[in-house]
């Protein structure tokens, strides 16, 4: 169970976010890997969500043309 952040730091994390502390120098203030701090970002979005469900299917459309 040592991969989990406790209760106390995942709050300490989004108490810095808050104040606008970058990702790196809240990693040098409480030695969380700065990924980690990453993950644990509540305004951060995934990677995944900034392409537009129109943009999926045109790209389905387009490489399925030939078999439809």
């Amino acid at each position: 169970m040592g991969n989990y952040l406790k209760m106390a730091d995942k709050q300490r994390i989004l108490a810095l976010l808050e104040l606008g502390w970058s990702y790196r120098r809240i990693q040098r203030e409480t030695g969380v890997d700065r990924e980690t701090v990453a993950r644990n970002d509540p305004r951060r979005t995934s990677k995944s969500a900034k392409v537009s469900t129109d943009q999926c299917v045109a790209r389905c459309l387009h490489c399925h043309s030939a078999t439809l």
